[in-house]
């Protein structure tokens, strides 16, 4: 595991050598395991980092101090449009962690509205500010079974 997260924190150094200084990163999903290791990460070197949270959420004291922390909810265009505000000037480089992961075969109506309509106004938003770079993190619950012995290929 720790390669793993050696690559992630490879990822993020490399990406902050490329954006400028005056740059915040918007982290969605910053209370679920790898939303809070990024945004912990980010913090460690320095970086503005701006968190959504749902509003609630019994995990918000686990985000890192400094991280400035937005109540929304990624169905709710009016929350999502103060987490993405950043004035101008400021790049944002978007972080889309938050998502359900089930190993059901099936979608609720919750997952589907958040993993699918969510992630469509985050990407609307992205589009629509003009934000810097969208990094959209998924789950290997994303994939199918396939047959043993088969490997899965990634397209693009």
């Amino acid at each position: 595991m720790g390669s793993r997260w050696e690559a992630v924190g490879k990822t993020l150094d490399n990406t902050m050598k490329t954006i400028s200084v005056k740059t915040i990163y918007l982290v969605t999903g910053a209370t679920g395991h790898l939303g809070h290791v990024i945004v912990r990460r980010l913090t460690e070197k320095g970086c503005k980092v701006r968190a959504l949270v749902l509003p609630g959420d019994v995990n918000t004291s686990r985000i890192p101090p400094g991280t400035e922390i937005i109540a929304g909810d990624l169905l709710d265009k009016e929350s999502l449009t103060r987490f993405f505000a950043v004035g101008s000037g400021i790049r944002a480089v978007v972080i889309h962690c938050a998502g359900i992961v089930s190993t059901c075969s099936s979608f609720s109506k919750p997952m589907y509205d958040v993993n699918v309509t969510g992630t469509r106004n985050i990407v609307d938003l992205c589009l629509a500010t003009r934000a810097a770079k969208l990094v959209y993190v998924s789950s290997v619950h994303a994939l199918p079974v396939l047959p043993r012995g088969q490997k899965i290929r990634e397209i693009g």
